[in-house]
């Protein structure tokens, strides 16, 4: 296993992103990103005030052309996530400015 922590809280630390081609669509994508390492059971795994985004090129121009935009929630029942989508000219400001 190896241990690769750089945010000081390792609620906020993303280890990993993946992307790859969905099965059977050869016009969609797969995201999977990993965040806090050290996450179990017993603990908050998320915290709520941090956010994440992801913007993507799809065309080559060095312009987003989609952004996904992560903001994590606890509550008695578990962690939930809400996933924010942002097409073409609202890809390319900054979310976490709004």
């Amino acid at each position: 296993m190896s241990d690769h922590r750089d945010a000081p809280d390792p609620r906020t630390d993303s280890t990993d992103l993946y992307v790859f081609q969905a099965p059977g669509g050869a016009d969609r994508s797969v995201l999977v990103m990993n965040i806090n390492p050290d996450a179990s059971a017993l603990e908050c795994s998320f915290d709520p005030a941090a956010s994440y985004e992801l913007k993507i090129d799809s065309d080559g121009d060095l312009e987003a052309d989609v952004a996904f935009h992560f903001l994590f929630a606890s509550s008695d029942r578990g962690d939930t996530a809400t996933v924010y989508r942002s097409p073409g000219a609202a890809a390319r400001g900054d979310r976490s400015a709004r």
